[in-house]
């Protein structure tokens, strides 16, 4: 069963002359630009920028995600329910939201956060998409390709002039994704995920003008 987040958009003519949406949730505000593009706000939902006084709601996309994918989907290689219980602790959540090298982004749709991606600094030109994760039942909506086009967006408005990123070998539908969205491939690696040996494909995007 999902844990469902009283989670609502609500639209004041007030805060639309100021160029902002509310976000309502449990814990507090988030506030999405109306002046982003379509993708980022449609009849699906929107795409927004967490803040740390959104910790609980996205520890309870987490777990919700985890427990719809499991060990065994693509995107989770090697986690283990430790692994899990990590990422979605309030402490990580609360880092990640507050490191100035990281870029957190949440699709809210029907109340409820269903997607997820992560931009983080590599270097003064180079952020790397560290991830992003859809609940299965959201799968195949265009939700991930709204978090990726938001991500992409914030870089180069950031400045930076390629992104990376990195995936399972096997996970031929996120590297057939990342291809169709433009990126293109540097060369297979290798890492280790608690002790065990993965296989990753390496990509790139240019992000310049």
């Amino acid at each position: 069963m999902l844990c469902h987040l009283s989670l609502r958009l609500e639209f004041h003519d007030s805060l639309r002359h100021e160029g902002y949406c509310p976000v309502h949730t449990e814990s507090g505000l988030i506030y999405a630009s109306n002046d982003w593009p379509l993708w980022c706000r449609s009849d699906l939902g929107s795409v927004v920028s967490p803040t740390v006084h959104d910790v609980k709601a996205i520890r309870a996309f987490f777990l919700a995600a985890w427990k719809q994918a499991g060990p065994e989907a693509f995107g989770w290689a090697g986690a283990t329910e430790n692994n899990i219980q990590e990422i979605s602790s309030e402490a990580f959540i609360s880092s990640l939201l507050s490191k100035p090298e990281a870029k957190v982004f949440a699709f809210s749709q029907d109340g409820r956060i269903v997607g997820i991606a992560v931009n983080r600094k590599m270097d003064e030109s180079t952020v790397e998409l560290a991830g992003i994760i859809v609940q299965q039942d959201a799968v195949g909506k265009g939700i991930g390709t709204a978090l990726l086009k938001s991500a992409i967006a914030s870089a180069k408005e950031l400045g930076f002039l390629s992104m990376r990123v990195k995936t399972e070998t096997n996970n031929q539908d996120a590297i057939s994704f990342y291809r169709k969205n433009g990126f293109t491939e540097l060369g297979i690696g290798e890492e280790e995920v608690e002790g065990k040996p993965v296989k990753v494909v390496n990509l790139t995007l240019s992000l310049k003008p």
